[in-house]
């Protein structure tokens, strides 16, 4: 039998401060929950300083009903037309740096969407359909919801 999913089946926009209510404070024995919600703040921090468009994501086993989860995905996303500068290309690079992810116990990502009329952006959509699909697959036929945490608004 599979982990309750902490947070429903769809993916649900909240605060920073309910998803550690939910993910971290119900479990005080967790032996490894602290250091994940660490290696996590450590990382919105960054996206926040950044001040990143769009919102982040946050799977993985520690959005189950899990004691002691080995790690948490956490994934920024962009919009389409959202503004980049050298800092937010610089914020990218970091969180698709793979000695951050193990450091933080969390699998960093970022996903940038394009305009529709992009020659592309049917190939771009299809990806992030499959990132959709990883947050919320939850065993052989299960769904899972996750937290979403919206950082600044785009244009």
């Amino acid at each position: 039998m599979l982990p309750e999913p902490l947070f429903g089946e769809s993916p649900v926009h909240t605060s920073l401060s309910m998803v550690e209510t939910v993910c971290v404070n119900r479990y005080p024995e967790s032996a490894t929950r602290p250091a994940i919600w660490d290696g996590f703040e450590e990382a919105h921090t960054k996206v926040v300083d950044a001040r990143a468009p769009g919102e982040v994501w946050v799977s993985g086993e520690f959005v189950v009903n899990k004691e002691d989860p080995d790690f948490a995905q956490v994934h920024l996303h962009v919009p389409a037309g959202a503004p980049i500068n050298e800092t937010t290309r610089e914020l990218f690079e970091w969180l698709n740096d793979k000695t951050n992810t193990e450091r933080l116990s969390c699998d960093l990502s970022t996903f940038v969407g394009v305009p529709d009329d992009d020659p592309q952006a049917f190939l771009i959509q299809e990806i992030e359909q499959a990132f959709l699909d990883i947050f919320s697959t939850h065993g052989v036929t299960g769904v899972k919801g996750f937290p979403i945490l919206d950082l600044y608004p785009s244009p």
